[in-house]
C-alpha cells in the first residue's frame, strides 16, 4: 500500500478496536487488513481437517489485525495508540 504505513498489529480485536478508535477520534483515514489464519495452516484438505484444525487453535491468536495510516499521520497515530493502551 503505497502512502501508507502499518500503525497497529496485533491478535486481539479489543485492542484493535482500541487503535482503531484512537486513530478515528483524529478523523485519519485508515485502512485495516484482517487475516484469518486458521485456515491456512494445513494447505490442501478436507473442510472436515481444516475444521479440526480450527478446533485445536487457540482462538485467540486465529486473526491478525493489522491497521495503516497515511505515512504523514503514522507519528501521531502511534501516539494516539499507545496512549489509548494504557487507558
Amino acid at each position: 500500500m503505497f502512502g501508507w504505513e502499518e500503525v497497529y498489529m496485533g491478535f486481539s480485536m479489543d485492542d484493535f478496536i482500541k487503535a482503531r478508535d484512537a486513530v478515528t477520534s483524529e478523523d485519519m483515514p485508515y485502512k485495516r487488513k484482517i487475516f484469518a489464519h486458521a485456515g491456512t495452516f494445513l494447505g490442501r484438505g478436507t473442510a472436515r481437517v481444516r475444521t479440526m484444525a480450527i478446533i485445536g487453535n487457540h482462538t485467540d491468536f486465529t486473526k491478525q489485525y493489522r491497521l495503516f495510516v497515511r505515512r504523514e499521520d503514522a507519528e501521531q497515530a502511534r501516539y494516539l495508540i499507545r496512549k489509548a493502551m494504557q487507558s
